[in-house]
C-alpha cells in the first residue's frame, strides 16, 4: 500500500506552507503530484513556479525526487474583481485538480491511496500516534475512502479554528469505479464523512498564514470571488470568517464557525515542528484587541434582544428552506407519476 497526495499550487507565496507539509509528512508519503495552471481561478494569466523555485531554493532538495509536477495552460472566462461569480472560478479549480488523475491511474496500484489536499492541508505524520491511527484506520478500510480528521487554522499558526473538517483520501480502485465523478468531487463528497467519534487530528490546515499582501494577491485570484481588501481587513480586525460585505448579514454569526480564537500550541493540537518554529512562522495578522473590536463593530451579537431576533429570523429561513425542498421533490414525484 503506498500513499500518494496530490495538491494545487498556484503562486509562490505557498511555499512556505508546502514546504511544511514536505517536512511533516516525507518518511510516509510516496510521492505527492502538484497540479499548476498557468491561469489563476479568476482568469488572470499567472505563469507556473513549482519548477522553478523546488529547484532554485535548495530547502527543497532532499524532496525533488518525490515530486511530480503536472502543469495545465487552460484559461477559463476572466472574472471581474467586483463580482461574485464562485460558479465558474470553481469550475477552473477542479479541471486543475483533474491534471493529476491519469498520472496516478497509470503509475499506481489498486489499494494505493491517493490525498486529495490543497497546498496548506498537511498531515503529520512525525508523531507516531497519529500515524499509527491513520494507517490502522486505512487497512480498515480496504479500497475505499477515508475522512481523516484535519484541524484547521486561520491566518496565523495559533489561530484556531474550532471544528475539523476531513481530509479526504481515497484508493485507485475507488477512484475507477467512480470515473464519472471528478477528484473535486470525490473530495467534497468524502471529506463530509468525517467520523465524530475520531477526536485526534491527523492532519492539519494553514489556511491564509503567509503575510497580508499575500492574502490580499489570494483573495484576487481564488476560486471565491468578490472579496475585497476592506473584507479581508475586517476579517483581521475581529477575527472571524472572511466574508462578502453583502453576505456579513446572512452569514456572519458569533459563533465557533465563524469566529476564530488565538490558542496556546499543545502537542494534542499542533505538530511540534511548528510549535518548535513558532516565532519564525507567526505572521502576527489578527489584530491582538479582537475580542473588543468585535463588540465595537458588531454590538447586536452581544444585546439578548438583538441576538433573538436574529436566531428567529434565521431559524424561519431554514424552515423555509426545508419547505420549499420537500415540495420540489413532492412535485419531481408527481410529474413522475403524471409521466
Amino acid at each position: 500500500m503506498k500513499l500518494v497526495e496530490t495538491f494545487l499550487l498556484s503562486e509562490e507565496f505557498e511555499k512556505e506552507l508546502m514546504l511544511i507539509k514536505f517536512i511533516l509528512s516525507n518518511d510516509y508519503i510516496d510521492e505527492w503530484i502538484i497540479c499548476e495552471n498557468s491561469y489563476s481561478f479568476q482568469g488572470e494569466y499567472k505563469g507556473t513556479v513549482a519548477g522553478k523555485f523546488m529547484q532554485e531554493d535548495q530547502r527543497f532538495k532532499i524532496f525533488r525526487n518525490k515530486v511530480k509536477i503536472i502543469t495545465g495552460e487552460k484559461v477559463f472566462a476572466s472574472i471581474d474583481k467586483n463580482e461574485f461569480n464562485d460558479k465558474l472560478a470553481f469550475e477552473s479549480e477542479d479541471w486543475q485538480r483533474q491534471l493529476a488523475v491519469d498520472y496516478f491511474i497509470q503509475k499506481y496500484d489498486y489499494n494505493d491511496w491517493l490525498i486529495i489536499h490543497d497546498v496548506d492541508e498537511m498531515f503529520d505524520f512525525t508523531k507516531e500516534k497519529r500515524r499509527q491511527e491513520l494507517f490502522l484506520k486505512l487497512q480498515q478500510q480496504g479500497t475505499k475512502f477515508l475522512a481523516a480528521p484535519c484541524m484547521r487554522y486561520w491566518f496565523d499558526f495559533d489561530n484556531k479554528f474550532a471544528f475539523f473538517r476531513g481530509s479526504a483520501l481515497c484508493t485507485k480502485q475507488y477512484i475507477l469505479e467512480n470515473l464519472n465523478l471528478s477528484l473535486a468531487h470525490l473530495r467534497r463528497l468524502i471529506s463530509v464523512t468525517l467520523d465524530p467519534a475520531w477526536k485526534s487530528p491527523v492532519a492539519f490546515e494553514y489556511s491564509s498564514c503567509f503575510p497580508v499582501k499575500d492574502i490580499l494577491r489570494k483573495v484576487a485570484t481564488f476560486s471565491h470571488t468578490g472579496i475585497t481588501e476592506e473584507d479581508v481587513r475586517q476579517s483581521l480586525r475581529c477575527n472571524h470568517r472572511t466574508l462578502r460585505k453583502a453576505a456579513m448579514k446572512d452569514y456572519l454569526r458569533p459563533d465557533k464557525r465563524n469566529f476564530f480564537e488565538l490558542v496556546t500550541l499543545t502537542e494534542e493540537n499542533s505538530p511540534s515542528y511548528v510549535r518548535e518554529h513558532l516565532s519564525e512562522l507567526k505572521t502576527n495578522n489578527v489584530d491582538t484587541d479582537y475580542k473588543e473590536n468585535r463588540r465595537k463593530d458588531y454590538p447586536h451579537f452581544y444585546n439578548s434582544l438583538s441576538m433573538l431576533q436574529i436566531l428567529l429570523a434565521d431559524f424561519i429561513k431554514k424552515k423555509n428552506k426545508s419547505i420549499r425542498r420537500m415540495l420540489n421533490r413532492v412535485s419531481k414525484k408527481i410529474a413522475l407519476l403524471k409521466g
